[in-house]
């Protein structure tokens, strides 16, 4: 099963990367992908990153990055539906539940994506750090290692 690497860094630090693409490894890639995320406050606040990534991936990155959220949801709503129509009990549970079970569906879809098909980097801001999760744990120790701190080892 997939697991990220993570690694913390202070909101204010310059970041370095390795010198090589994040995806393949290619030394000197000509090429980035740029993630971007919002911090929690003040939500107009945004934290955007250019990583080090060869053209064939990053092509591959941004497909990835493009196509995640809506299959998310796809499978959530194809999850309730089954969910729904096999288990015609549901409707015995109640309003309150029954408003619960589509919540509970997308955090259950959501959670087995992110386990089980992690992207390159995932970038989570918050108000004095960030934090990045890494695919490769090779490629978080070398960007903790650039940047002066460690890997965050579950």
């Amino acid at each position: 099963m997939a697991k990220t690497t993570d690694v913390e860094l202070p909101a204010d630090v310059v970041l370095k990367w390795p010198p090589q693409c994040i995806q393949c490894g290619q030394d000197d890639p000509q090429d980035q992908l740029k993630i971007k995320d919002r911090f929690l406050w003040p939500p107009w606040r945004a934290h955007s990153v250019e990583i080090p990534c060869c053209s064939g991936c990053n092509r591959s990155a941004k497909r990835q990055l493009r196509w995640r959220t809506p299959s998310i949801w796809l499978a959530a709503i194809l999850l309730f539906l089954l969910f729904f129509f096999f288990v015609p009990s549901i409707s015995d549970l109640g309003p309150g539940v029954r408003k619960l079970v589509p919540l509970g569906l997308l955090f259950f879809v959501f959670a087995i994506f992110s386990r089980l098909s992690p992207l390159l980097v995932e970038v989570s801001a918050f108000r004095k750090k960030i934090l990045y999760e890494f695919k490769d744990k090779t490629y978080a120790q070398e960007f903790a290692k650039i940047n002066n701190t460690s890997v965050d080892l579950d």
